[in-house]
């Protein structure tokens, strides 16, 4: 932000609008600006901080700027209006008199004539004076009417500003009515000057007029400051400041801003707690906090007084407010006083503004902080007199107080305290009426007492607080009157971290559910900040855990929440709550009691049986509502054997009712339906016509004896009469109850009947045809139909037609009449039941009429310039078997004739000028009746026969001055334009002479069509010097080739010839830094010393030309050299009177001295240099410097460089050259000093040095011995002879294997980074296998480790005995890849007399569980399946470029993956095994296994020999003594860029953004047809490979060739055609191609009429479809696109493989973005599964897995995609 004052700023500061401003008009005799600043204003905002603690103020850091004024002499009267102001005095009152302003030539002012008449009014008119000087004016004053001056009079008076005295000069002292004169006055700034025009209101009236108003300043303007000023002392808070300068009329310039006072170390903080450490014991989880508070004070204090903050510098008072307000044009006054010491603030108001104009004058500053502020006050009226409208008081942010509350009073005085807040303002101020009377305020007894030091805790917990386990900070702050201090301390409080767990059985509770918590788990620690996860088989599960886990054994994993500990459990899910069982105790039916077998409800969480201890049956004989008695008696049981209590059900078997019985109705039936289910009889089956009902049950046919009840029937048949046959069917109930048979009949009427008519089994197609070419209607035969009748036979078929009734036969010839014809088909059957069939024929007239018209024609353009011609002109003889209906005609070529795109058919078809000289080809369509078209093209020819016409510019003759652009004249001579809207008249400045022969007006041609304009100029008779003739040839010539013509001719002359006078020599030069002449030249020069110049040049043509003599210094202390240029300057286009050329010289001295040295710009900085060469070989170094001089160029310098090696004091090496500034060589290794010179021409010099380290930084190579077995060896703690305990020290070197630097520098062996970590105790509690690194570090500081195991053995032979705790140990390990990725179902066997084996988790681990100690094993991991897993094209890539050295793999197991023909070596051949799986030609690899596993802590050698090393693909384990982890590293063969899926079922490949587009051209076959057609890409260029598999369908094409492009390495080693009959051929290319070239073509024979684009397509159904994106790591997507085809269908692909027993692909190739709607069945038709996935348009595959069908056996699978549903079977196996 800049604070640089503007002629235009506004400032709010007290209440008070300061303003800067620049009064209208202002004027002085030679300048009309502010005062010029000399320097720059400090920054706005200033932020000074005092330096140090108990330091409690800084001094105001910055310069103020001065000004200057180049005008001293100001004529008051252009100063404008706000300069003056004018008031009216005296008891005569009447009207103020305006005054009449002549600009800065006069002023005149009048008296009063209209006031009372003998009463003195008076016409005031003053201004302020802004520099002190001198005023000097002349006058003439004059009484008007002959009255004389006597009681009319003329003063000036002068109010100084600080006496506050007037001085009154009369300008009209004696008799008389006029007078003439001048005066001279010296002023101080701030006076104020008044003309006073006295008149007594009689007679005449007086006037003065004033000229040559003149205020001379004495000197430089004087500024004025209000605030803290440079080199003031401040104290903490916040301060305004202001500066500024005015010139004589008021015009200002200056600066403003604030400073901020801050106290970095205020307050002081004393007993600060120090950070607190707590270690919790295993019994303890949390802390309760305690310390001591801190306290603070403020050390810097304020004393009585105005001190500190409100020192007298640190008050803004109004001083420069008052001037920038009276120079805005309020005249306020400007001879308010202030005093201001330490003990006393005095304000003086002002009284010498207009009268009765209010001014304040007042003093501010800021309150620092909060507190309270004490002062005693007085105010006075210095002349005496009352308060009245002058008042005196102070404000508190902008809340004004009166302290001079009585008006009728003249002092006063008062002691105030006021309570104030950080921030606020604090102004005293006295108010003027500018009456008299001057009121004065003074402030004394001030004080300021800020509020106390207050510290509060602003963060962490509070003292005695009881904290977990964690970090914590805690922070005081206290805040003083300038700032704040915060204390801060921590808490660290470390928990516990030892967790143990224990195997629990857990039960289910009422609700099914086990809630496993860190309190059932734990033995010990702080379950609180405990969480526990679930998982079973690796996989995470709920917690609480429900009844689909009972019986299972879960992993419970309790993790510490702060620390991150971790302990497992066994966690077994029990049911111990016994089954509860509840009998239903109710009546029912005999036909529920016959199908209720359960006996009531049974809740249990488990699998149960239900047992019938128990059945007792009592018959209830006569009994109306029952007929027995049923008590049963049950128990339950379920699968953990918890037995349930027995219950007892009691059951009332209800009598079944005779009378209740409702029988069936009589029905009538379709014969269709009626025998669809007949009885024994042949007749309708009672579940076809009806049953007898009980409650809504069946009776029939059961023959219940539980019930007592029998239901049968009989039936009558009628036979059939007239299409109906009734039967008579009656039903009989019986009953034995209480000794009695009940019976009771009932008769059901069946009706069969036929009223349907014959069934259509195929109807007719609808179909087209079309007309013959000499008739409108069409010869067609109807097809017949195909139909049967359900019940009797079809009787006859009748067909009818527009026109005509085919009767009996079905269908046969028709004749049709063009349109939409419905044929209708009437079926009989022999009960006259119809049906009928609609066939809708459509006959169409598809014969087009014969288009004839002219071969050529003539069309000439009119006068407008266009022309429309009918289509009828263009016809000759068209015609149409059936009737004509119009003709169309359009032109061919598109956007003619201004239109847009091609031409529309219409009736008729226009040309225009464009078509001119144009053979336009037109076409004619005919249109029949029906809309068939035909159409013939014309040839038309479009002339254009009308002469253009032209008149040109007038002749113009100019003065060579003139600004002539050849190639441009048309701009000031004038043009021909083709419209007269266009013409403009021509004008030429009249300062350049000339003269036009004509009316200036440019010239004008015209045609029917436009013509075209062309200029022709010639400047043959126009020379060099732009003098001459010029002649402009202006030619129109129309489209058809007729021309007009005519010239214009252009006079050049001169008027004004060039003379010597014109020229400006160059001026002569001392200048230094230069050491080369060549930078002396001209074009570096600035003006006035590089070149001449040429008052007038533009008629001449001038030449100069100069040529130096160097001198170079002879004398110490010359300059480096002199140089003698002379000027020649010749003028080619003058001659003198003897026809010589005149020249003029003049000789420039140029003088350069340089004294500056070079400067060395970089390189000079010490330097180290790694080498990682084996051998330590010295190093080829190149070390420059850049070096600059003001005058000699950097490649002309002299550089020098001494190398002193090894840094021993001695020069080794010195060299130097001109320009030579890089140092080279083959320096040793060690520490060097290289030392610089630079000198440049004139014997200066710059010198620099620096250390050169060169160091070999290659890391040594760490060797491990394998396996290092130690045995513990007695130790006598306490000297009694006999040894306490057993123990060993292994040393970091009893582990190394001969690790060392390649160079031979010493190393460092350690267990880890740190150098210091040399050994290893271990003692009985070691016993086992303990997994150790070995840190090498050279002298240089590199580093590099290796990883063994050392196996602690107890000597059992030597006392005393370790406790034997190893009977059994466990054996487990993790196996994952090379960067991370655990590896699922790797087969781990442990081998032994009886062998074990372990599969891998979904974590990669395995475990053997406890197994005998002291017995040897080996671990033998396996996984030989999945072999395409992780392997593509992309692999084949990155092993070309190692191969090719392009790109060398980094990691020995990069090399055990590349090496597929298990060879020890890399090479093409396993770039061949690669290619052939991809393809699909082998399905493994015979050298190799799928996967190899290499002991994780083998240390490998150098990478390129890696594969001739023996290494470890099991471990041995020799006597197992105690639990081992063993972890392997697992290596994908030939998934080089580990891409393979390591765990998991497959899912979707992480693929790249980009996309490899293959195209081919759609093409429409005919049976039988060979074609070849060819596959390009539009951005193979991106991509280093592709794979996929080409799918055809095979019962559509015979694929007969596939051939690859050579030139872009697509052998046939690339594509495989082992699956093709199977409709697939599969391909893998890497190479580099070119965009949009043939890559392969295929040959195909169609066995059917298909289009291209319905039977290829890209899948990855034996090689997966994906493209090698350049520089991109992960696959990329393939893209196959049919061009010019239409809406591809949808494909469904035989899923692969099939049968299959994990998992399946279902490819599919998808038309469109879409839904994908996937359902399973069974066999039985049954869903099974249901899903839907969004995907894109291409080839997509849908993976399922066991998870999704369950169980091996025959399913079948259907795809609904964009409409199409499509069905495939699948088997799935064990």
């Amino acid at each position: 932000m800049t604070n640089k004052l503007s002629l235009h700023f506004f400032l709010i500061l007290a209440g008070v609008l300061f303003v800067f401003v620049t009064p209208a008009n202002s004027q002085c005799t030679s300048d009309n600006t502010v005062p010029e600043m000399v320097g720059d204003c400090p920054p706005y905002d200033t932020i000074l901080y005092t330096p140090a603690e108990g330091v409690c103020t800084v001094p105001v850091p910055f310069v103020l700027p001065t000004y200057t004024e180049d005008c001293n002499a100001m004529n008051l009267l252009g100063a404008g209006s706000t300069f003056f102001h004018s008031f009216l005095m005296g008891p005569g009152g009447g009207t103020l008199p305006p005054s009449a302003s002549f600009g800065t030539d006069s002023l005149r002012l009048r008296g009063v004539s209209d006031g009372t008449a003998g009463s003195n009014s008076q016409n005031n008119f003053c201004f302020y004076v802004y520099c002190s000087g001198t005023l000097s004016f002349n006058y003439f004053a004059r009484m008007t009417s002959g009255d004389d001056f006597p009681g009319d009079r003329a003063r000036v008076m002068i109010e100084n500003a600080v006496t506050g005295t007037s001085s009154v000069d009369v300008l009209t002292p004696g008799p008389g009515n006029s007078i003439v004169g001048t005066r001279t006055i010296a002023v101080t700034r701030g006076d104020r000057v008044c003309f006073e025009i006295n008149s007594d209101n009689t007679n005449g009236v007086d006037t003065l007029t004033l000229s040559n108003l003149i205020l001379e300043a004495d000197g430089a303007p004087e500024p004025l400051f209000d605030g803290p000023q440079p080199g003031d002392i401040l104290s903490c808070g916040t301060y305004y400041w202001l500066h500024g300068a005015f010139n004589c009329i008021g015009a200002s310039d200056g600066c403003l801003g604030n400073i901020l006072v801050r106290d970095t170390f205020n307050p002081v903080i004393t007993g600060c707690p120090d950070d607190i450490l707590v270690d919790l014991s295993p019994d303890e989880c949390d802390y309760t906090a305690s310390w001591t508070e801190p306290t603070a004070e403020d050390v810097c204090i304020y004393g009585p007084g105005f001190v500190g903050p409100f020192a007298p510098y640190a008050w803004v008072e109004s001083t420069l407010g008052s001037y920038f307000a009276t120079s805005s044009g309020t005249p306020s006054g400007l001879d308010a006083i202030f005093s201001h010491d330490a003990t006393t603030l005095s304000i003086t108001g002002s009284n010498n503004g207009r009268p009765f104009l209010p001014a304040d004058a007042s003093s501010q500053t800021y309150i620092p902080c909060n507190g309270t502020l004490n002062f005693h006050w007085e105010a006075n009226i210095l002349v005496p007199g009352t308060f009245r409208r002058d008042e005196a008081g102070y404000e508190i942010n902008g809340g004004r107080v009166v302290l001079t509350t009585v008006p009728s009073g003249s002092s006063a005085s008062g002691d105030i305290s006021i309570p104030v807040l950080a921030g606020q303002t604090i102004n005293f101020w006295v108010h003027s009426d500018n009456i008299a009377e001057e009121t004065t305020l003074d402030i004394t007894a001030f004080e300021f007492i800020p509020d106390p030091v207050t510290l509060v805790q602003t963060a962490g917990p509070a003292s005695g607080d009881v904290l977990a386990p964690g970090h914590y900070v805690v922070e005081y702050t206290a805040t003083g009157c300038c700032g704040e201090k915060k204390c801060t301390f921590n808490i660290d409080i470390n928990a516990n971290t030892i967790l143990a767990c224990k195997n629990i059985n857990v039960s289910l509770d009422q609700n099914c559910q086990a809630l496993i918590t860190p309190d059932a788990v734990l033995t010990s620690a702080c379950p609180g900040r405990a969480i526990v996860e679930l998982s079973h088989y690796g996989h995470p599960i709920p917690n609480p855990v429900d009844s689909s886990y009972l019986g299972k054994t879960i992993i419970a994993t309790v993790i510490d929440t702060l620390t991150g500990n971790t302990c497992w459990s066994n966690v077994l899910i029990e049911d111990k709550l016994a089954p509860e069982i509840l009998c239903k105790i109710d009546t029912m039916s005999c036909a529920e009691f016959s199908r209720e077998l359960s006996p009531a409800i049974v809740e249990d969480c488990s699998h149960y049986t239900v047992t019938l201890l128990d059945e007792r049956i009592e018959k209830l004989e006569c009994d109306p509502d029952f007929i027995k008695r049923i008590i049963r008696v049950w128990v339950s049981t379920d699968d953990h054997g918890n037995l349930s209590d027995t219950c007892a059900q009691e059951i009332f078997i209800e009598r079944l009712k005779i009378d209740d019985v409702v029988p069936p109705l009589n029905v009538q039936l379709d014969c269709e339906v009626a025998f669809e289910e007949v009885d024994e009889f042949g007749n309708p089956h009672p579940n076809v016509t009806g049953i007898p009902t009980l409650n809504g049950e069946n009776i029939w046919p059961n023959v219940d004896f539980l019930c007592n009840f029998v239901v049968t029937y009989s039936d009558y048949n009628l036979d059939e009469i007239r299409c109906v046959r009734k039967i008579m069917r009656t039903w009989t109930v019986r009953e034995w109850w209480c000794n009695t048979e009940l019976t009771r009949t009932y008769l059901q009427v069946i009706e069969v009947i036929d009223n349907k008519g014959p069934e259509i089994i195929h109807s007719a197609y609808d179909f087209k045809a079309t007309t013959g070419h000499r008739s409108c209607e069409a010869d067609v035969v109807l097809p017949p139909i195909e139909a049967k009748d359900a019940c009797h036979n079809v009787l006859r078929i009748d067909v009818e037609y527009p026109g005509g009734i085919l009767i009996n036969q079905n269908g046969g010839p028709v004749k049709l009449p063009v349109g939409i014809d419905s044929v209708f088909y009437r079926l009989y059957d022999n009960c006259y039941n119809l049906t009928m069939d609609t066939l809708i024929v459509t006959v169409e007239d598809h014969t087009a009429p014969i288009a004839v018209c002219d071969r050529r024609t003539v069309v000439s353009i009119n006068h407008s310039g266009y022309n429309w011609v009918p289509a009828e002109v263009f016809d000759d003889g068209s015609f149409d078997e059936c009737h004509l209906h119009h003709f169309e005609v359009r032109r061919m070529d598109d956007n003619a004739c201004g239109t847009t795109g091609p031409d529309d058919w219409g009736p008729e078809v226009g040309f225009c000028c464009d078509d001119v000289n144009q053979t336009i080809m037109v076409g004619l369509k005919v249109v029949d009746g029906h809309g068939n078209e035909s159409i013939c093209m014309i040839l038309v020819e479009v002339q254009d026969k009308d002469m253009p016409l032209i008149t040109c510019p007038p002749n113009i003759t100019v003065d060579c001055r003139f600004p002539i652009d050849l190639n441009n004249l048309g701009t000031s001579f004038g043009r021909v334009v083709t419209a007269q809207a266009d013409r403009e008249p021509i004008v030429i400045d009249p300062s350049y002479w000339h003269y036009i022969d004509g009316h200036p007006q440019d010239g004008l041609a015209s045609d029917n069509c436009p013509p075209l304009m062309r200029e022709e100029i010639d400047s043959s008779g126009f020379n060099n010097c732009g003098l001459g003739v010029i002649k402009r040839w202006f030619i129109a010539t129309d489209i058809q080739g007729n021309e007009a013509r005519c010239c214009q001719y252009i006079t050049v002359e001169n008027h004004h010839p060039f003379d010597y006078s014109s020229i400006v020599f160059p001026e002569d030069l001392d200048t230094s830094g230069i050491c080369d002449p060549a930078g002396l030249v001209p074009e570096r020069l600035p003006a006035p010393y590089n070149y001449p110049t040429y008052s007038d040049d533009v008629c001449s043509l001038i030449g100069a030309s100069f040529h130096d003599e160097v001198y170079s210094a002879t004398v110490p202390g010359d300059p480096c050299f002199k140089i003698f240029r002379i000027w020649k300057i010749i003028n080619w286009c003058d001659r003198d009177k003897y026809g010589n050329f005149i020249i003029f010289q003049d000789t420039q001295i140029i003088k350069v001295t340089n004294l500056i040295d070079p400067i060395i710009r970089t390189g000079c900085r010490d330097t180290t240099i790694c080498s990682y060469d084996l051998n330590c070989r010295p190093l080829q170094i190149s070390l420059g410097i850049t070096a600059t001089d003001d005058c000699t160029a950097a490649n002309q310098l002299l550089y020098r460089y001494k190398v002193d090696f090894n840094s021993d004091g001695t020069i080794d090496l010195d060299r130097a050259g001109i320009g030579e500034n890089v140092a080279t060589g083959t320096w040793p290794l060690g520490h060097h000093i290289i030392k610089w010179e630079v000198e440049d021409r004139c014997g200066n010099t710059a010198k620099c040095s620096y250390n050169v380290n060169l160091l070999n930084c290659k890391s040594p190579t760490a060797y491990c011995l394998s396996d290092v077995a130690v045995g513990l060896v007695p130790m006598d703690l306490n000297g009694d002879g006999t040894p306490e305990t057993k123990m060993v020290q292994v040393w970091a070197s009893d582990i190394d294997a001969g690790s060392a630097h390649s160079c031979g520098y010493p190393v460092k062996l350690s267990f880890s980074r740190d150098t210091a970590d040399k050994f290893r105790i271990y003692n009985c509690d070691s016993i086992g296998v303990r997994q150790v690194e070995l840190w090498v570090t050279d002298i240089n500081g590199n580093t590099s480790f290796c990883r063994t195991r050392i196996i602690v053995q107890d000597n059992p032979n030597l006392p005393p005995l370790c406790p034997n705790t190893f009977g059994s140990a466990q054996v487990s390990g993790l196996i994952k890849t090379e960067k991370g990725s655990e590896i699922q179902n790797v087969n781990v066997e442990l081998v032994n007399a009886s062998n074990i084996q372990s599969l891998t988790n979904y974590e990669g681990l395995y475990d053997f569980g406890k197994v005998k100690a002291n017995v040897d094993y080996t671990i033998l991991p396996q996984l030989n399946k999945d072999w395409l897993n992780g392997v593509s094209t992309a692999d084949i890539v990155k092993i070309q470029k190692h191969i090719l050295g392009v790109e060398l793999f980094d990691s020995p197991y990069k090399m055990i993956a590349a090496d597929v023909n298990n060879s020890k070596d890399i090479t093409a051949r396993d770039i061949s095994e690669i290619r052939k799986l991809i393809l699909g030609i082998q399905n493994s690899f015979s050298s190799n296994t799928s996967w190899k596993f290499v002991d994780e802590l083998y240390n490998f050698g150098s990478i390129d020999q890696c594969l001739k090393e023996n290494y470890p693909t099991q471990y041995n384990i020799t006597n197992l003594s105690s639990d081992m982890k063993v972890n392997f590293v697992g290596v994908k063969i030939a998934d080089v860029n580990e891409s393979a899926k390591t765990r998991g079922l497959a899912g979707a490949a992480v693929r790249s953004s980009q996309t490899l587009d293959l195209h081919t051209d759609n093409v429409s076959l005919s049976k039988d047809q060979v074609y070849t057609f060819t596959v390009k890409s539009d951005n193979i260029h991106e991509f280093e490979g592709m794979q996929f598999t080409l799918e055809f369908i095979k019962d559509k094409v015979e694929l007969v060739q596939v051939s690859g492009n050579d030139q872009f390495g697509f052998y046939p080693e690339n594509f495989s055609l082992h699956q093709m009959n199977n409709g697939r051929v599969t391909f893998s290319w890497n190479g580099a191609a070119e965009n949009g070239q043939d890559l392969f073509s295929i040959t195909i024979k169609a066995k059917s009429s298909v289009d291209l684009s319905d039977v290829f397509f890209i899948s990855s159904n034996v090689t997966p479809a994906l493209a090698v994106y350049s520089g991109d790591d992960q696959d990329a997507m393939v893209k196959w696109t049919v061009r010019g085809a239409s809406k591809p269908p949808f494909v469904l692909l035989q899923n692969e493989p099939n049968p299959w027993s994990n998992r399946t692909t279902l490819g599919m190739y998808i038309p469109e973005n879409s839904t994908v709607n996937l359902s399973i069945y069974d066999a039985n038709g049954k869903c099974l599964y249901v899903d839907a996935r969004q995907m894109i348009k291409g080839y997509n595959e849908w993976t399922l897995d066991k998870s999704s069908v369950l169980l091996p056996g025959v399913y079948y699978y259907q795809v609904e995609c964009a409409g199409s549903v499509q069905k495939k079977k699948m088997v799935i196996v064990e």
